[in-house]
């Protein structure tokens, strides 16, 4: 929106920022935003956030002279904290809005864009009014991927940016850079930044990398959390600490030269899909909506066309479930489908499932023509919110399936961001033939049993023959060979390189399917033991699909071996709430509480989730280690026992206990033997 330059006040004799508007903005709305600017500064008053002097014109160009001192580190996150505390999301915080004194103390400079809980004043000018058409909102480089994807920014955006600035300061570079505005955005909702220098100590390095999370809920949620975080380093200057501060002191001009170059606002023809328009300043965001879609019912009355109407409820899941995965919570199909044919009332539906709101459906094929009518129905008083039919010929199946999302998204005021618009609205056509193939192939798919998964990967072989660009048809293959190599159908070493090359044959055709991400981060993660490069795939997968339960429970194991237990039980609790019939999400949840030490709790669940499916076989594996750990030797027996007569091959569970002799000393079990129970020693 402007520059900032290092200025002197002939009439106060003192050195101030001088931050001057471009010159090509039009004068009445660049004096309007400047005032706003000045508002939302003078609002706050603390030590480390600039005052204003004054705010006026010169040769008919607006300005604003602040004070000038500024100060970085631990100064700039305890101002960030107190705006946060006041309301005021900054929503532009840089390097070039830092500013450093002659006496050391940081400033933070240009409130342009910050937003304040009350909206300044009763019929305040929006943000929207303010920002000329085509001009930026934001720093590109410094964006978080929130505001990329043109959603909200709250505080966590700001903790963001922080995390861009120190990462500045201690490497030298951004950690985010490219020579266009696609590269850039891209690369920061994709890339992990480049590895900080061996001399930055793990704390600090921590700090930043945690600022740094491109999914904002596992961010410090605000700057004062940063700023304890650093205040402990400080007061534990001892250790790798000790050796910081001359790195330190040779970053430390990159934050006051960028400031007083005067760098301006940049890329002022860019507007992120209308991302000026919706970067409102919220600290605390709505709890997601949460939605079940039930099994569509198959109105023709043929059994032999029930494939139609059950793909089509998955494919509404999978719709749905990437419309705003941060505002939109929907259930998984496996819990889902426990409803079909079952008539249950819709308050229980939603009490067992833990949903404010059901979509029902119907679908009749006739020939080339399909019709599917659907309802939104509130559970708290059971009012339809929404209903609609609509037509197409069978290729057009994913317009029509895009038609009832934007009527559900509409209903539930969910404002569809650009991107999403577009893919709804450029749904291709498809071939027939190989859309039946392919929701016959999911049909068997789900059966889980060796004949059925032959039978599944047939018809995703005659869909990938009639369209060889066919995505799900690929991501069909992937999930077949996974299912083998996890039932213990294929080997191992058969099985998971071809889960890996199906799953990136996917992913070259369409790398937003988020399933793909998730197949190859477990074989990355489960095979190959390349747990950073799984873990690139498991938070891909997150931010293109927050609403896959298995992606959570794999990426939750995952931190569970790499020793972030706790944020591992936050991934496995996400699975469970969205396939809470699961009982592989429930197996999981005790294997990370009993990570944890929290054996009896873990033990509970195992033992609540026997009573409900006593048949699932790893419940008793678990058990049978637990109670040997506890010294129940004779309940560790009865397990066991239990387990070898369930197991199909029960020597797959010997890694896991292997005996019940008292001596035997105990270990968690792998994550390789939670997923599987996979029979191959690590490779070498």
């Amino acid at each position: 929106m402007g520059s900032v330059f290092l200025a002197h006040d002939t009439v106060l004799h003192r050195q101030v920022a001088l931050k001057v508007m471009a010159g090509s903005t039009d004068d009445d709305t660049a004096r309007t935003q400047l005032l706003r600017e000045a508002r939302n500064a003078a609002a706050l008053n603390h030590s480390n956030i600039c005052t204003v002097h004054e705010v006026g014109a010169a040769s008919g160009v607006a300005f604003i002279a602040f004070e000038d001192t500024l100060r970085y580190g631990l100064q700039a996150a305890d101002a960030l904290a107190y705006a946060h505390d006041h309301g005021v999301v900054h929503r532009d915080f840089k390097a070039g809005n830092v500013i450093v004194t002659g006496d050391g103390r940081l400033k933070i400079v240009d409130f342009g864009l910050a937003r304040r809980g009350d909206l300044m004043m009763t019929g305040a000018t929006t943000v929207a009014s303010l920002v000329p058409a085509g001009a930026a909102a934001g720093t590109p480089y410094a964006m978080a991927p929130e505001q990329v994807r043109g959603e909200a920014a709250d505080a966590r955006t700001d903790v963001w940016a922080f995390g861009v600035l120190l990462y500045e300061m201690v490497v030298g570079t951004k950690p985010f850079d490219s020579e266009t505005i696609p590269e850039l955005f891209s690369s920061i909702l994709r890339d992990a930044p480049p590895a900080l220098p061996i001399a930055v100590p793990a704390p600090m390095r921590a700090v930043i990398e945690r600022c740094l999370e491109k999914d904002r809920h596992r961010r410090w949620q605000h700057a004062s959390e940063v700023r304890a975080a650093l205040g402990a380093i400080q007061a534990g200057a001892a250790g790798p600490w000790s050796a910081w501060p001359s790195l330190m002191k040779r970053r430390r001009w990159l934050v006051a030269a960028a400031a007083l170059v005067g760098i301006a606002a940049m890329v002022m023809g860019f507007d992120a899909g209308g991302v000026r328009e919706r970067l409102a300043g919220r600290q605390h965001p709505a709890p997601p909506i949460r939605l079940a879609v039930l099994p569509f019912e198959n109105l023709t009355g043929d059994p032999e066309q029930e494939y139609f109407s059950d793909g089509l409820t998955e494919e509404m899941i999978t719709q749905l479930g990437r419309l705003q995965p941060q505002r939109l919570s929907v259930i998984a199909r496996t819990s889902s489908m426990q409803y079909k044919h079952r008539s249950i009332p819709i308050a229980q539906i939603g009490r067992d499932l833990g949903v404010d709101y059901v979509l029902e459906g119907s679908a009749r094929r006739e020939g080339s023509r399909v019709r599917i009518s659907a309802t939104l129905v509130q559970v708290r008083d059971q009012t339809q919110l929404w209903s609609d039919s609509f037509e197409r010929e069978l290729a057009g199946i994913l317009s029509l399936q895009s038609d009832v999302a934007r009527g559900v998204a509409g209903s539930l005021a969910l404002t569809l961001l650009p991107a999403e618009q577009a893919r709804l609205a450029g749904a291709r056509p498809v071939n027939p033939e190989a859309y039946e193939d392919y929701l016959k192939g999911q049909v068997y798919l789900w059966k889980l049993t060796p004949p059925a998964l032959d039978t599944a990967q047939n018809y995703f072989q005659l869909a990938l023959e009639k369209d060889p660009n066919y995505a799900l048809a690929q991501l069909g293959i992937a999930s077949v060979w996974a299912s083998r190599a996890n039932i213990l159908d294929l080997p191992p070493d058969e099985g998971w390189p071809k889960v890996k090359s199906a799953a990136l044959d996917t992913l070259k055709t369409d790398d937003t399917v988020g399933e793909a991400h998730s197949e190859l981060g477990v074989v990355l993660a489960w095979y190959e033991w390349d747990w950073p490069g799984a873990e690139r795939e498991f938070r891909r997968g997150v931010e293109l699909n927050s609403n896959l339960a298995e992606l959570h429970r794999s990426y939750g194991l995952l931190l569970a071996s790499t020793g972030r237990r706790e944020q591992a039980l936050v991934e496995i609790r996400r699975a469970m709430e969205l396939d809470p019939h699961s009982p592989l999400w429930r197996l999981n949840h005790g294997v990370v509480l009993f990570a944890l030490g929290r054996e009896d709790e873990a033990m509970a669940v195992w033992q609540k989730l026997l009573k409900t499916d006593p048949d699932f076989t790893l419940t008793h594996g678990f058990l049978w280690d637990a109670y040997h750990k506890k010294g129940r030797y004779e309940d560790a027996m009865a397990e066991a026992a239990g387990t070898k007569t369930r197991w199909p091959k029960p020597g797959c569970f010997t890694p896991v206990a292997a005996t019940t002799r008292p001596q035997r000393p105990w270990r968690a079990a792998t994550p390789r033997e939670v997923i599987g129970a996979r029979c191959t020693s690590r490779p070498k």
